[in-house]
This record gives C-alpha cells, structure tokens and sequence, in this order.
C-alpha cells in the first residue's frame, strides 16, 4: 500500500512516500541525489519493486528540496543527515521491523554512508553512483572562474542538474569537515558499490575505489551503459540489489 507522509526535520516538515507491504520484517530508506527528488529519475520503480519483496519502503525528500520544507540554498551534508535521523526517528516510531537498509543515489549515498558509518542502526548499505570525493562536487561540473568567485560572492548558481537554484558557500565549508574515504574505511555493515559504466558526472571508477577501501562483506556492480542516474537501466541495478539483500 502506497501513502504519502510527513514528519518533523529539525528545520521544517520533511515529505515523503510510504510503501507498506502486508507483511514485512525489514525497512528500507531510499535518499536521493543532490538537487533530486524522492521521485527523480523514474525511482517510483525502485520503491515499487522493493515493496513487492516484502520490505517496508520508504523515501522521502530532503530539506530544501521537492515537497519538504527549507530554501535550497540553505542545503548541506550535516542538514541531510539531520533529516536522515528525522526519517529513521519516523520509521521507528510508527513500524515495528528487525533490520534497516539504506540506498543512497550520489549524494545521498554520501548521507547513507556516513550514517552507517558512525551510527550502530544501519544493517546493510546500497550506494548508487556516489563519489567517494565529494569535495570535488558541485565544483566539477562548473568553470574554474564560477568556483573561484563562489567564496567571495557566497552564491553559486546552480543549474543543469535536473534543477536551477542559488548554493551558499556553507555548502562547501560543511562538506569539508566529512572524510568520505575514512567513512568507508570505518563502514562496517555489509555494502553494495552500483554504479553506471557511462556515469557523466561520477565516474565510475569512484565506486571501483569505494569497494578497495571497504570492509568485507561487499559486493561491486557496474552497469554497462548505465547513466549516472541509472534511469533507463533500473532492471539490472534491481537485480544487484534484490540478489544482495538475498545475502543479509
């Protein structure tokens, strides 16, 4: 059964999608992708697809972003794991399950790992295109001039990326205090590496990366010609992730 839901963020209303099976014994949380939504690139599929395994779904937007509350200039990482803990806090409250799975897509996989990482209530991690050096994103995908000038203007225009929008500086001064290389080291549930061999703005060979440093038990999937958001190759991404769970 499908049901749209909100909760309390620490900065507003949080608003998300519930898919509840007749019978389940675990959850899942699905986070998505920077300047994304919880519906971006055709993720109804995913929930839909992991609801009829018989898991508790559910996936939400994050502060700033599709229908939760909060300006999205004002985004950040620490402000998405705040939201993360709302969501869990949620989950928990109102469901009763044994074990806890996360699937982030590129920055949300970032927001999922640390959470697995320094948290003891994640059972398993799903990551999907996420960069391992994150310090290098947004900052990539403009010119040398743009970044340059990001510090003294404090705003950098965001675009292209499935949405316009003005990112303050404190975006980038928080994303510096997180070590995503140590949060993998340090990760230690199980974790699934997915990522797209045709990923324009990640490359793969970050996940390739990822999966080295991580602890055993892992598992690396790259999909042939999958894009960075995996939105025409959702099936063999699916079966990665079906035949992981299938391992927990």
């Amino acid at each position: 059964m499908e049901s749209p839901v909100s909760f309390k963020g620490s900065r507003g209303s949080l608003h998300g999608t519930l898919f509840v099976p007749e019978r389940f014994s675990h959850a899942v949380i699905l986070l998505h992708g920077f300047a994304g939504n919880r519906f971006s690139s055709r993720k109804r599929v995913w929930m839909e697809s992991l609801e009829k395994s018989g898991l508790l779904v559910l996936a939400f937007d994050f502060f700033g972003h599709g229908e939760s509350d909060g300006d999205p200039r004002e985004i950040s990482t620490s402000q998405e794991l705040s939201d993360l803990d709302a969501a869990i806090r949620f989950l928990r409250t109102h469901y009763s399950f044994k074990k806890l799975f996360l699937i982030g897509h590129s920055m949300g996989g970032v927001v999922a790992l640390l959470r697995a990482a320094y948290q003891n209530d994640v059972d398993a991690l799903i990551l999907v295109a996420t960069p391992l050096h994150f310090s290098r994103y947004p900052d990539a995908f403009y010119s040398k001039k743009e970044v340059d000038a990001w510090p003294a203007t404090g705003i950098l225009r965001i675009r292209g990326l499935g949405s316009e929008f003005d990112l303050n500086y404190s975006f980038k001064e928080d994303q510096c205090r997180f070590d995503i290389e140590k949060a993998v080291r340090d990760m230690t549930c199980p974790a699934l590496f997915i990522h797209g061999k045709r990923d324009a703005l990640v490359p793969f060979s970050e996940s390739e990366h990822a999966f080295q440093l991580a602890r055993d038990p892992k598992q690396l999937a790259l999909i042939d010609n999958g894009s960075h958001t995996l939105e025409t190759h959702a099936e063999p991404a699916l079966r990665a992730i079906h035949s992981f769970l299938k391992t927990l």
